[in-house]
């Protein structure tokens, strides 16, 4: 399920999932619980038989990957919206005038979030 959101948008903070990736790598490793810290638990292979990749930086790969795969129809999807949308648009200031609006909501839109991706604008982390 994570993956196929994290296709579209960055996971919702609310759901932190890197709290719940540190947790999960402690069970599969049978450790107590915050023995490790989130760092060191995602750097076990030279003792283990695992690699855990860092759930943020999956997710944003698996963003970039989908959004370079669709990259032609986002940037025509984008210039159609800005096109329709014409002098009306909600953000007049020249800096926010290219960020796709998002209803009030606390999130940024789909399109928007990959546009970022392509531009790597998005959160990455190593």
């Amino acid at each position: 399920m994570l993956s196929y959101v994290s296709q579209f948008a960055e996971p919702p903070s609310e759901y932190n999932i890197e709290s719940l990736a540190h947790w999960a790598v402690h069970s599969i490793l049978r450790l107590p619980p915050n023995s490790f810290s989130r760092k060191l638990i995602n750097s076990v292979a030279f003792c283990s038989g695992i690699n855990p990749l860092p759930i943020v930086s999956y997710c944003s790969a698996v963003r970039y990957r989908f959004a370079v795969s669709e990259a032609p129809y986002l940037i025509q999807l984008r210039e159609e919206f800005f096109s329709f949308v014409g002098d009306s648009s909600p953000l007049p200031l020249v800096g926010l005038a290219q960020i796709i609006p998002h209803g009030g909501m606390n999130s940024p839109s789909i399109l928007q979030c990959l546009h970022d991706t392509l531009s790597l604008k998005a959160t990455y982390i190593m």
